[in-house]
């Protein structure tokens, strides 16, 4: 038993290592972008067992960051990070007092922008982002509650206190393709905000340390990464390989969820409009010939406006923007560019501006 315990601490010597470099280095240290320093995954109510129970839990961390920061890194694309095609760049993050990617402002938003990570703006800067750019260059005070779905809007306690005149619910054409759950009238409240300076760096650290972002850093370090697709100097996730296209009857499916939650919304007194960005693979088709034809975004298309909701049009803009040499999306990364985020808030804009009532 003597020589059990010193043997035991001797094996967990590397691992209290790890936790006390998580805890002691800078939040940054061992991930390529901001998005992995700085995420909460898992709250101290549900570290402690209480996940499963259908109350409004109250958390310090409401949102999918940690509050009110601002860091400054060097970041590369999620798909060229630890390649030879990495393109560096440096990137502002700024997250307000609830955990959301925006510039703190006390200003009742006229548009939520629901989405995942393009609407988060992951691999831009801050200024970049589409929220950030509806405000500065149109005038729209917008707010970027994401990554989210409808169905965690429709339960978030701010959204149904102060509901806004509109919303865009954004995905990514891959998402997009999964499908959308109809929205859930039983579904409990999402967790409630509770301030207290305290337990909010409690509930921090308990998230650096349980997500361990060193192990995955130094897997990376040892094993490598799997060589990503690329043609012509362009990263891609998916390839020619990119799934089967949904079939009809699915499609269907999907616009039905969406014309729920539209209606859910205009009780509230809200208007949605629906912005599907482009898969890389759809805007650079030219460059994987050997790719089956895609048809899901027409088609989707076709039936949303058929179901009289409101389609942002992205997709031949996208196209165009590349006949007239300019990158809609980034060359080492999944998600859309600087350029192709003014080119959705343009249309964003012009929605709202007119009168954002047709489809």
């Amino acid at each position: 038993m003597k020589q059990l315990l010193p043997r035991l601490a001797l094996l967990c010597l590397p691992l209290a290592l790890l936790y006390a470099l998580e805890i002691l280095l800078p939040w940054d240290t061992f991930a390529f972008r901001t998005w992995e320093a700085v995420a909460v995954s898992r709250r101290l109510y549900d570290l402690i067992g209480l996940r499963h129970l259908r109350i409004p839990a109250r958390t310090t961390l409401p949102g999918p960051w940690v509050p009110s920061i601002t860091f400054r890194k060097v970041e590369t694309g999620d798909l060229g990070h630890h390649t030879p095609f990495a393109i560096p760049r440096e990137v502002v993050w700024q997250t307000d007092e609830d955990g959301f990617r925006t510039t703190p402002d006390k200003t009742r938003p006229r548009l939520v922008i629901v989405g995942d990570s393009e609407t988060v703006g992951s691999g831009l800067s801050q200024e970049e982002t589409l929220a950030e750019v509806l405000r500065r260059e149109h005038g729209i005070s917008a707010y970027p509650f994401a990554p989210a779905d409808l169905q965690a809007y429709l339960s978030y306690p701010r959204w149904n206190e102060e509901p806004p005149p509109y919303v865009v619910y954004e995905h990514i054409e891959r998402y997009a393709r999964e499908g959308l759950a109809p929205p859930n009238a039983n579904a409990p409240p999402i967790h409630r905000k509770f301030d207290n300076h305290l337990l909010q760096e409690v509930e921090i650290a308990l998230n650096r340390v349980q997500r361990l972002v060193s192990i995955e850093y130094l897997q990376a370090l040892v094993n490598g990464r799997k060589p990503p697709i690329e043609r012509q100097g362009i990263l891609f996730l998916q390839g020619e390989d990119s799934g089967p296209e949904p079939q009809p009857q699915q499609i269907e499916t999907m616009v039905k969820s969406l014309q729920a939650y539209a209606a859910i919304l205009r009780k509230r007194g809200t208007q949605l409009a629906i912005l599907v960005v482009p898969d890389k693979e759809n805007t650079y088709a030219d460059l994987l010939p050997g790719a089956p034809g895609r048809s899901f975004m027409s088609q989707y298309r076709c039936e949303l406006r058929k179901a009289d909701l409101v389609w942002i049009e992205l997709e031949t803009d996208f196209v165009a923007a590349r006949e007239q040499g300019q990158a809609p999306l980034q060359k080492d990364d999944t998600h859309w560019s600087a350029h192709g985020v003014r080119l959705a808030a343009h249309n964003v804009a012009q929605w709202i501006h007119a009168g954002a009532a047709r489809p």
